[in-house]
């Protein structure tokens, strides 16, 4: 059983559900969901609010976008990151259906 999450990223429920756990089993990526998660931050203002450099930020940034996990709008210059709050909860109902599989 797929869901339409997985669908568009990768072929197999299990291994991408795998890689998507990857993803945010990683602190920084942690923090920038933290920050991200109830407004739309750009990269610059978390380069400031958290301390890191654009290309840190950018590349954590990337396996978020890359995974579905954010969702994104530009505005001229500026590119606004915010949390996609329903492809994450349908990550963690089925992380609990992995789960029960044993």
């Amino acid at each position: 059983m797929e869901t339409k999450l997985l669908k568009k990223t990768y072929p197999s429920t299990t291994k991408n559900a795998g890689l998507l756990l990857r993803v945010i089993n990683n602190d920084f990526r942690q923090k920038i969901l933290n920050l991200i998660w109830e407004q739309e931050v750009t990269v610059g203002d978390m380069v400031k609010e958290l301390g890191w450099t654009q290309p840190e930020v950018s590349v954590h940034l990337m396996e978020l976008r890359k995974a579905g996990l954010v969702k994104w709008r530009r505005d001229g210059k500026h590119i606004f990151y915010k949390a996609d709050l329903h492809k994450i909860q349908r990550l963690h109902e089925l992380s609990k259906q992995l789960l029960t599989l044993n």
